[in-house]
């Protein structure tokens, strides 16, 4: 999805780990991977739940990191079903 919206197949992130995702949980999709094997984003495969491995707040600047805020405001303004 970040590479779809952003045109961006490499994308620089500010990412300093002292965790990381070891295995996924179910239905769940590597999105992003840093050159170290560092899983960087995931997605769910059927709801729309999203995550990253770095602070996309600390550069509001880069493109990558207004589009994950643009996405994030488009799912937090659909109502929520019951």
């Amino acid at each position: 999805m970040l590479a779809k919206k952003t045109f961006e197949t490499n994308l620089k992130v500010n990412s300093a780990h002292q965790q990381a995702i070891l295995k996924l949980g179910d239905s769940l999709i590597v999105e992003a991977v840093s050159p170290d094997k560092i899983i960087e984003a995931i997605r769910h495969d059927q709801l729309p739940i999203y995550a990253v491995q770095w602070h996309p707040e600390q550069d509001l600047e880069d493109k990558i990191n207004r589009v994950i805020f643009e996405i994030w405001e488009g799912y937090l303004s659909l109502p929520l079903k019951s």
